[in-house]
């Protein structure tokens, strides 16, 4: 396999799995949203 080959099979493996982690924040933060003010973190409760 050439340098060139690899890097864009490299190339495209990145981009999938970007496209990937994107389409999986954008669900995580639609969560969020529809969650509203109800959604607690245990970090943000007062001591």
């Amino acid at each position: 396999m050439t340098v060139r080959a690899h890097l864009s099979l490299l190339a495209q493996l990145l981009h999938a799995v970007l496209e990937r982690a994107s389409s999986g924040l954008t669900e995580l933060l639609a969560h969020i949203h529809a969650s509203g003010p109800t959604l607690s973190f245990p970090a943000e409760e007062p001591a």
